[in-house]
């Protein structure tokens, strides 16, 4: 558990480490290419099982933003590395991306949730897998996806999330958008209209006839000269393209709402140079709202690393967590 005031050093969990040869051992892999279906969608994956006998721990991969399949760098790289460490590792590729079905464009938390739900309950099915230690894993916006997902399935017994805000998506959004432009120099006015042209886009997502009002201050604002920084270019320009319907969709979701119904073993990991998402927000969000003396949930802060957080000392937390039943 961690308290509010252990967050001033940001860490201090310690690390499990293996000997070099029963890690050499492990690094035999056998990958099975498999499909599934949630609802009517056909999900395919890989399952990536260790040189190990018996019944052993399992993870679901949840991706994150936009398309995401197992060509993803990220979640690959977590893919093997818990693999090696003796998890068995369910690596979809995202609806709508990879050889998947549906379009994630189209798809509500709830959806990708299912997903996740889906991918559990082929992992059931197999003999190799401990039923009592499958666990679900989601990286960046993936974290808005996996309390949904354990919240509606008891066959999900722990739960790990990786750079993910626990803020709704369009608070997420305005952080990250106010994030960009601060790298980018921007001064305090220059903020100021940032933010004022973020705000009229929500405004256009919950009212359809507020377009113009939008446009004509962006179209303005990006000729002013300040169509030069990222932050600015990357408002949407068009009226009728997805992420309008998608923002409806997904952007007043509060994740807190679902983290707060669980009662499984759930691991946060952030980094304190994350770019993306406010940190601080999140973590003091998540101590307000799940009491520790009650809930079982642990931080793992790296101080020095970013967004794409990846540390092998961390893959060697993380497989003893899961084979320990999400304890420490």
């Amino acid at each position: 558990m961690l308290r509010r005031t252990d967050l001033k050093p940001l860490l201090i969990l310690s690390f499990f480490c293996f000997s070099l040869m029963s890690f050499a051992q492990n690094k035999v892999l056998k990958t099975e290419e498999v499909n599934y279906k949630s609802a009517n969608t056909k999900i395919s994956a890989s399952v990536v099982y260790p040189n190990l006998k018996g019944k052993l721990p399992a993870v679901v991969i949840v991706h994150g933003s936009g398309s995401s399949s197992r060509d993803n760098p990220w979640t690959a790289a977590y893919s093997e590395a818990l693999s090696i460490r003796g998890i068995i590792v369910l690596h979809p590729d995202k609806r709508g991306s990879g050889e998947s079905g549906g379009d994630w464009k189209t798809a509500s938390l709830f959806d990708l949730a299912n997903d996740a739900i889906a991918g559990v309950n082929y992992l059931r099915n197999l003999p190799e897998v401990d039923t009592n230690k499958i666990a679900i894993m989601g990286f960046s916006q993936g974290g808005d996806v996996i309390p949904i997902a354990a919240s509606e399935s008891y066959k999900i017994k722990m739960i790990i999330d990786v750079s993910g805000s626990v803020i709704p998506l369009k608070e997420q959004i305005t952080d990250e958008i106010i994030k960009m432009g601060k790298r980018e120099g921007l001064d305090e006015e220059q903020l100021r209209k940032l933010k004022e042209i973020n705000k009229l886009s929500f405004n256009y997502v919950n009212d359809r006839t507020k377009w113009d009002e939008y446009e004509s201050e962006l179209k303005s604002t990006l000729n002013s000269g300040l169509g030069k920084f990222e932050s600015f270019n990357g408002f949407p320009q068009k009226k009728d393209i997805w992420v309008w319907d998608w923002l409806k969709l997904v952007g007043d979701i509060n994740p807190i709402d679902y983290w707060k119904k669980l009662n499984i073993p759930i691991l946060f990991i952030f980094g304190g140079n994350d770019t993306q998402i406010d940190i601080r927000k999140s973590t003091d969000l998540i101590l307000d709202n799940l009491n520790p003396l009650e809930k079982n949930f642990s931080f793992l802060f790296f101080r020095l690393n970013g967004h794409a957080l990846f540390r092998e000392d961390t893959n060697n937390f993380i497989a003893e967590w899961l084979k320990n039943s999400g304890e420490h």
